[in-house]
């Protein structure tokens, strides 16, 4: 009786390790997309308007430190709500509709945000410009030194 309930016990273990190998195998055999994205950052439109902008933490010229700016923007819905009044005589519940089209987050928009908060305190130059992409909600964080130049 025993040796009948043990040779059944075995030959479960075989199987769970069959079947535990079976799947770590095809698992393991699943081919992963390819991604590749490539982002370029046109800064001229900034410098031909006379605005400073480099990812360099230090430069040579002379220059007052203006604030540390921090811009995070991700992908999402512009969402709009309409809301219609009801027209349930029992519960009299507002009836609440949200829209809006899908908007990728971009680093030109997360940049440009960057620049106009710069140029509303007063700034003409931005140091030490980092952007980083946040894959998990496709946004992007950028920040840099706000700076007003010195005139030579």
């Amino acid at each position: 009786m025993y040796e009948h309930s043990f040779e059944l016990l075995l030959i479960m273990r075989r199987k769970v390790l069959f079947l535990f190998c079976a799947v770590f195998l095809f698992v393991g055999c699943i081919p992963m997309k390819r991604i590749t994205q490539v982002v370029t950052l046109d800064l001229t439109k900034y410098t031909e308007v006379g605005f400073f902008i480099t990812e360099a933490n230090s430069i040579s010229r002379d220059y007052d430190p203006v604030g540390l700016i921090s811009v995070y923007i991700d992908s999402g819905h512009e969402v709009e709500v309409i809301t219609e009044e009801s027209k349930d005589p029992i519960y009299k519940i507002d009836v609440k509709e949200k829209k809006g089209q899908f908007i990728n987050a971009s680093l030109e928009e997360a940049v440009n945000m960057l620049y106009q908060e710069a140029i509303d305190k007063g700034a003409n130059g931005i140091i030490n410009l980092k952007y980083k992409y946040i894959s998990t909600v496709a946004g992007w964080d950028v920040t840099g030194m706000a700076i007003k130049l010195k005139e030579n």
